[in-house]
């Protein structure tokens, strides 16, 4: 099939009919079920309510170093760590458990930064956490304008509505490749330039993916993202 057995808006159509009839659904990937699934356990603990909270005004304020935000979000975040040259954390009895982190956009240049991953501690919820991480991210960085993604196969992104975030668009969906083992390999990995020294059987007249399907990979989709901004100058 031209985009892989299920098709390019297969999970996405999903999502819509249950957004309709108010229903929120979670994609969960089966290679993330047996990599994070910890993770997700606590996702959707949160989602019914099952989970321990912790008041945010109990928490201290601080930066957080390369090391321990690695660390902390390859624990608690499905997407894992990624760059970033603002790191803070709340700290509950002198441990972490939320953290948010600002990097320069990455896709979108007309603004200054990107928040780039925002994670609590599994199985707690850090009541007013985001709020109080945003304020002194915007104190420290006044006049800035910041742009983030929320995931729609797990998130509507409430939370940027409640930092005041303003929603932009939609994006399409996205593709990632796999094989037999059910592995997902992000197709950024997989840019037809690249193939030549990865294929066992490349043609340079054929497209990326009927390369890749030539090889026997296929493609799955996941909903794409909601975009916000919120722009403070």
């Amino acid at each position: 099939e031209k985009n892989g057995k299920k098709g390019r808006n297969y999970h996405l159509t999903k999502t819509k009919q249950c957004v309709e009839k108010n229903i929120t659904l979670l994609h969960i990937f089966g290679n993330e079920w047996k990599e994070k699934k910890n993770i997700w356990k606590s996702i959707i603990a949160n989602k019914i309510n099952k989970i321990e909270s912790i008041y945010a005004r109990k928490c201290e304020i601080k930066k957080v170093g390369n090391e321990q935000s690695k660390n902390f979000l390859n624990d608690n975040h499905l997407q894992g760590s990624v760059g970033a040259s603002y790191k803070i954390g709340l700290f509950y009895e002198k441990k972490l458990v939320s953290l948010m982190t600002f990097s320069k956009p990455r896709f979108n240049k007309t603004v200054d930064w990107e928040l780039a991953r925002f994670a609590t501690k599994l199985n707690i919820r850090v009541i007013g956490g985001a709020s109080k991480l945003f304020k002194y991210f915007l104190k420290e960085n006044k006049n800035s304008s910041i742009i983030s993604y929320a995931d729609k196969r797990f998130s509507e992104g409430n939370l940027y509505k409640v930092l005041g975030f303003k929603e932009e668009k939609d994006s399409p969906p996205n593709y990632f490749y796999t094989k037999d083992n059910g592995k997902l390999w992000s197709r950024v990995k997989f840019q037809k330039h690249k193939l030549k020294n990865l294929l066992e059987d490349f043609n340079f007249e054929l497209t990326e993916w009927e390369n890749m399907q030539k090889n026997k990979w296929d493609r799955i989709w996941d909903c794409g993202n909601k975009v916000f901004i919120c722009n403070k100058n």
